[in-house]
């Protein structure tokens, strides 16, 4: 393999240095969107911090690694606010549903 072909594969490689710069990103930026979307858009509010953080970070450490296309990432993201939701117990009555529904899809 020549030096040219092994830049371009080393590049490619998740953990070089762009594929740790962009899980770097990604999970920085899902950590400090996650909770504050939670907080405005659904009635959960900031319950269960912890786990909201934990969901956050897995859900950028996804992306960043797998890179899907466009349905993939907003089928990740929709499970990732429905199992935060779940998870901190919010109700899911009529009209709380409608306004659950509605802050996941907004989320």
């Amino acid at each position: 393999m020549r030096a040219a072909e092994r830049a371009v594969d080393a590049s490619l490689h998740p953990f070089a240095e762009r594929g740790l710069r962009r899980l770097k990103i990604y999970v920085i930026g899902s950590v400090v969107f996650f909770p504050l979307m939670t907080w405005v858009f659904t009635p959960a509010g900031l319950g269960m911090l912890w786990l909201q953080l934990l969901i956050a970070a897995a859900y950028g450490a996804y992306l960043a690694w797998v890179r899907p296309g466009g349905l993939q990432s907003a089928l990740a993201t929709l499970l990732a606010g429905v199992i935060t939701q779940s998870a901190a117990g919010t109700p899911t009555t009529n009209m709380h549903g409608f306004l659950f529904t509605l802050g996941l899809f907004l989320y």
